[in-house]
């Protein structure tokens, strides 16, 4: 469902014109092109004796760090039905999770409660790059 969902999300953002054009998880769009780009502007910096600056990102836990209330205002701008929004946010909310180690699985849950529900988009889930497109996305 959650697959579906961020696909669903994507089409709409492309729909209205709401995702950056440097946002390279867009159809049609691969990583191979970033890439390229990056090593294109290093040599040309480089035949032109030039100065270059690069910055990049790492986006480490980004998907953990997904706040509900933004993902769900982004989901609404690139108008998806509340209902849709609702059931992706109550799902995860209200997911249990165990520990799996080399020692075993633990006997013990975790999970958000009323008063501090888990937040982020877990990891595996379809809706984690559409998830952090929208709410990385200025409009």
């Amino acid at each position: 469902m959650c697959k579906f969902m961020g696909k669903w999300a994507m089409s709409k953002a492309q729909d209205f014109e709401q995702l950056a054009k440097e946002q390279y998880c867009k159809k049609r769009h691969q990583a191979i092109g970033l890439a390229l780009s990056k090593r294109l502007s290093i040599d040309m910096a480089a035949l032109q004796k030039s100065a270059i600056v690069l910055c990049s990102q790492d986006a480490i836990q980004c998907f953990d760090r997904i706040s509900h209330a933004a993902l769900a205002i982004g989901l609404q701008r690139q108008n998806l039905p509340l209902t849709v929004i609702e059931a992706l946010i109550v799902t995860i909310e209200a997911m249990v999770h165990k520990v799996r180690t080399i020692f075993g699985d633990s006997s013990t849950f975790y999970a958000g409660t009323a008063d501090q529900p888990c937040q982020g988009i877990p990891q595996g889930c379809g809706m984690g790059p559409p998830g952090w497109a929208v709410v990385s996305t200025r409009t």
